[in-house]
Parts: structure tokens; C-alpha cells; sequence
């Protein structure tokens, strides 16, 4: 449940800024080729961030069993 959720929020937020970034970097006077690639059209989504998110925050709340932190 907290992968789905943290992928659709990844998601929603890489919808939400790539459209935006290269006006950004031109606005800020940066070059565009040095927009981070996660937030240029046509990359992948990196899935794996939702993942390792989502067992960091099942390890916080100690819904690991045999796992004591």
C-alpha cells in the first residue's frame, strides 16, 4: 500500500514539475543541459525511490517483523 501510494505521488509530482523546469532553468539563468534528467520529458520514473521510501517508512514504524530498531 505505501509503494502505490509514494509512486503515485512521485508521479503526480514529475507530471507537475517537467513542464515547468526548462522555463525555470531559463528563467534562473542556468543551462538547460544541466536540468537533473528525472525531470526531462520522456525519462522513466524512478519507481525504485517509491520503494526504497516506502520500506524505509515500514521500518520506522516497526511493522517489520524481527526487525528491531
Amino acid at each position: 500500500m505505501y509503494v502505490a501510494m509514494l509512486g503515485g505521488l512521485l508521479a503526480v509530482v514529475l507530471l507537475a514539475l517537467r513542464p515547468f523546469t526548462p522555463f525555470l532553468f531559463i528563467k534562473l539563468g542556468r543551462p538547460s543541459a544541466s536540468i537533473p534528467r528525472v525531470l526531462t520529458t520522456d525519462q522513466p520514473a524512478p519507481y525504485g525511490v517509491a520503494i526504497a521510501l516506502a520500506f524505509l517508512f515500514v521500518l520506522w514504524s516497526g511493522k517489520v517483523p524481527g526487525v528491531i530498531l
